[in-house]
């Protein structure tokens, strides 16, 4: 993620860890704890191979405000939930609420293609079965037509060999959302096939994440979570994201007093 900055608010020792053979190249980390390697804090000013930064690691730093966490509440969230029910097919018609204790489930194999819109799911989860794919054909990363999942209850998990093919939209009142978890259930996200554009943002939950931002389009992938441990090779980015319709986002600080 060399134009991404990875920030962790906590104040633990290993606030922000790297384990095995994992490395990260980033503009730059800012945690209020202390960065780890294999259990052991490090010097930032010293730091080891693992680590390309184009500006050095910081330590014992602000916290970072969470700029959505005023406005995307449950209440909110709840509040915004349409009436229309999404329609049980293997094509959802977007705008829609899919409710029931089993949520979204596309199963071994099958295809469940969205809509362009909004997705609510309560009383269930977003789950996507080995081999299974989530995607959008009607979806235009460049274009800013999307999608957004929102749910309310739940949580996501996505098998390692599942292929999600989503990106949010660049307009609307979620522009630039690609999930919005509001419970603090642990996730999963993964997939070798997946490409996925827009913010991901599960500020309670524990997220197990891998994936890479879609290629076509403005380049863009955000995580806002409660933790996240990364998996698998990925990539985040950044840049292109003002077109992708985020415009608000979190402000780091790049100067830290730290003893």
């Amino acid at each position: 993620m060399p134009n991404c900055s990875g920030v962790a608010n906590s104040i633990g020792r290993t606030a922000i860890e790297l384990h095995s053979t994992s490395s990260i190249t980033a503009a730059t980390l800012v945690t209020a704890g202390e960065l780890a390697v294999q259990g052991d804090p490090i010097d930032p000013a010293a730091p080891p191979p693992q680590l390309t930064l184009s500006t050095q690691a910081m330590i014992g730093a602000p916290g970072v405000a969470d700029p959505y966490a005023g406005r995307l509440t449950h209440g909110y969230l709840t509040a915004a939930m349409p009436l229309t029910v999404c329609s049980a097919t293997t094509i959802y018609s977007g705008n829609c609420a899919i409710n029931g204790r089993d949520g979204l489930t596309i199963t071994t194999g099958q295809t469940v293609d969205l809509l362009p819109g909004t997705y609510w799911i309560k009383g269930g989860d977003l789950t996507a079965e080995s081999g299974g794919v989530l995607k959008c054909s009607a979806c235009d990363n460049a274009a800013g037509a999307g999608v957004t999942i929102i749910l309310i209850d739940g949580a996501v998990s996505i098998a390692p060999d599942a292929t999600i093919e989503l990106n949010a939209p660049n307009s609307g009142a979620f522009a630039g959302f690609l999930i919005i978890q509001a419970s603090a259930a642990r996730s999963v996200i993964g997939g070798s096939g997946s490409t996925l554009s827009g913010l991901i943002y599960l500020p309670n939950a524990s997220l197990r994440f891998h994936g890479s931002p879609t290629n076509t389009g403005p380049r863009c992938l955000l995580l806002v979570v409660g933790r996240v441990d990364v998996d698998a090779p990925s990539s985040l980015e950044s840049a292109g994201c003002g077109s992708a319709g985020i415009a608000n986002l979190p402000t780091i600080a790049t100067v830290a007093l730290a003893e």
